[in-house]
């Protein structure tokens, strides 16, 4: 009688540390899926998680109550200490150039009134895109940047790059052969330019007519799209 009942005492001991086991294969599972959903939103604008408990359930319906967990999100801006300027398509602001970047060629600072004045020297139009090189999309955007570029002259364009080193962002000009007179090319390390206008995503582009007029487009300009966007500047309006 007592050798049954041990057997069973340590069966069922052996079955709680199996239970046991499950839980904490769960419990980790969930707390790894968890930080590395954080990191990578971190990376996105400060977006924080943290576990949090919300007491005993079945989670997986064998009867064994669990402590269960949910992730709790909070929005952490580190850059709110800067103000996102009004960018309108009909009334020309002039604190839309008021930023400094630096150059990535050559590492000396640039003024955003500076490339005000050269498009001033042109039509005054202007294209700015804010480009990233993990970005598989900002990558397709190249080719169509250089390619406006060599058909519009006399039209100032800015390639912002962020998220990224010098080496990767002289690769991807010299890669797609962007390295022509109108084309400006600054880096953002610290994202300040994409705080500055408001930028939420990447490819992203500040179209400004030759009236000081701008507008935002997210995304990609499909294969005219940013051709198309230039004649519009040309025309005299920068709505898209």
């Amino acid at each position: 009688m007592s050798t049954v009942t041990s057997n069973q005492t340590s069966k069922a001991m052996s079955k709680q540390t199996a239970r046991d086991g499950k839980r904490s294969k769960r419990r980790l599972a969930a707390l790894a899926v968890v930080t590395a959903s954080t990191v990578a939103a971190a990376g996105c604008g400060g977006v924080r998680g943290e576990l949090v408990e919300t007491g005993f359930t079945d989670i997986d319906g064998d009867g064994l109550l669990e402590l269960a967990f949910i992730e709790e999100i909070e929005f952490n801006n580190p850059f709110s200490d800067y103000d996102v300027v009004e960018v309108d398509a009909t009334t020309p602001n002039p604190e839309l150039f008021d930023f400094s970047a630096t150059d990535v060629a050559t590492g000396e600072p640039v003024m955003g009134t500076e490339l005000v004045a050269d498009a001033d020297q042109g039509e005054g139009a202007m294209v700015i895109g804010f480009f990233t090189p993990s970005c598989p999309v900002c990558v397709d955007e190249g080719p169509k940047f250089t390619t406006s570029a060599e058909l519009n002259p006399d039209v100032t364009y800015v390639m912002v790059h962020s998220g990224g080193d010098i080496e990767q962002y002289q690769g991807f000009i010299d890669e797609y052969d962007l390295d022509l007179p109108n084309i400006h090319h600054i880096t953002d390390g610290e994202t300040k330019l994409w705080i500055h206008f408001g930028i939420l995503g990447q490819p992203s582009y500040v179209l400004m007519a030759p009236d000081g007029s701008a507008t935002r487009s997210v995304g990609a300009l499909q294969d005219h799209g940013l051709l198309r966007a230039v004649e519009l500047l040309r025309s005299g309006t920068a709505k898209a």
